[in-house]
């Protein structure tokens, strides 16, 4: 196979390609809509070990950024940074604005392993119990230690309750009351006891719909599934991957975020926006997370996911969106109308978008001529 990444929707494309000879990116248009970083890793995963990445850019070749520009010595960095130690490289020609790489690793095992953060409160058991039945109806995680559960020493009683029981492990977990939640420091303890080369880490109120894993893509780095909130036989969009304003960090927003709830594919609308999934529930392969674990420093509430996320991006890894890989939360953080027909529930979400960001804009520029900002 020879494929040609061109366009959005040859990027869509090209997350199901597989045992690729060689494959072209042309990154005009790519790198202008945010999609730059997706065509690299999609068109790699996609390559046969041996299997030849070839990079034509439109320059312009300066080295130097100018406004609303994408020089080549960017597309140079994100290309090496994204793929560079996974790859030999076969030639790069500035007076071209061309790259050729060769793939020189192998794709990682078909490994799965799952982890859910508990708090051994009996409160939640009911929405354990159906987040392990998700977990439990993928084939992928029916085997020994499929399933690992991190909360406090005493919650080792409750497995004898749960659905799968020989997927079944607990991973115990203690923490000063004096110290806020430490989830960072508590998810990278259960992700140190896994072995698998994929995982999925859960918060209990997260229960996967049957047998989606099969819709992973074979490589990934760190990913967002698709996230419901139901009642009454309803679905409606929840938070699973947000895209923000793609400034620097600890800096204000200057657009609205977008994302799963918004409607359409967040990866389509990327040209001023960077992705970030929710703690709640996302995927990440063990090569990835080694190379960029949880920040043992951040706990509840401290924008733990954004900092993991924007820190992946800054190191070349892809922070990626699986609509195809579904599930619902049992608890709905949003409070969503499941009460209003789906287009006028979208529209709805789209004028309270608009009128937060022109109360927040207005209330800046008013803070700002008055000198208290």
């Amino acid at each position: 196979m020879i494929g040609v990444i061109i366009d959005s929707s040859d990027v869509l494309a090209a997350r199901d390609w597989s045992n690729a000879e060689s494959i072209h990116i042309r990154t005009h248009r790519l790198k202008y809509r945010g999609l730059l970083l997706h065509a690299l890793k999609y068109a790699f995963w996609a390559l046969k070990p041996g299997g030849e990445l070839v990079i034509e850019d439109s320059g312009p070749s300066e080295d130097f950024t100018s406004p609303f520009t994408i020089p080549f010595s960017l597309v140079r960095m994100v290309t090496f940074q994204a793929l560079g130690s996974e790859t030999k490289t076969l030639e790069i020609d500035i007076t071209r604005n061309l790259i050729r790489l060769q793939r020189v690793v192998k794709p990682p095992s078909n490994s799965w392993q799952a982890g859910v953060i508990i708090s051994g409160n009996p409160s939640e058991t009911d929405n354990l119990i159906k987040c392990i039945e998700g977990l439990a109806a993928q084939p992928e995680l029916q085997h020994t230690d499929g399933i690992l559960l991190c909360g406090p020493y005493g919650a080792n009683k409750i497995l004898n309750d749960m659905p799968g029981k020989g997927f079944l492990r607990m991973v115990p977990y203690e923490y000063s009351e004096s110290k806020y939640f430490p989830i960072c420091e508590k998810k990278n303890h259960l992700i140190h006891a896994m072995t698998a080369d994929r995982f999925v880490i859960l918060h209990t109120r997260i229960r996967l719909d049957p047998n989606v894993l099969r819709h992973a893509p074979k490589e990934f780095d760190i990913a967002a599934p698709q996230i419901w909130t139901e009642s009454g036989g309803l679905r409606r969009a929840h938070i699973s991957c947000t895209i923000q304003d793609a400034g620097l960090p600890y800096r204000y927003s200057r657009i609205s975020n977008l994302g799963t709830r918004s409607g359409g594919d967040p990866r389509l609308q990327m040209g001023k926006r960077q992705p970030f999934v929710d703690g709640g529930a996302f995927f990440a392969s063990r090569r990835a997370y080694l190379n960029c674990p949880l920040n043992n420093q951040l706990g509840w509430g401290d924008s733990e996911d954004v900092e993991w996320c924007n820190r992946a991006l800054s190191m070349g890894l892809l922070v990626d969106y699986w609509p195809d890989v579904q599930g619902v939360t049992m608890v709905d953080k949003l409070s969503t109308a499941m009460d209003l027909p789906s287009t006028v529930f979208l529209l709805a979400q789209i004028v309270k978008r608009q009128v937060t960001y022109l109360k927040k804009f207005s209330k800046h520029i008013i803070e700002s001529l008055l000198g208290k900002r």
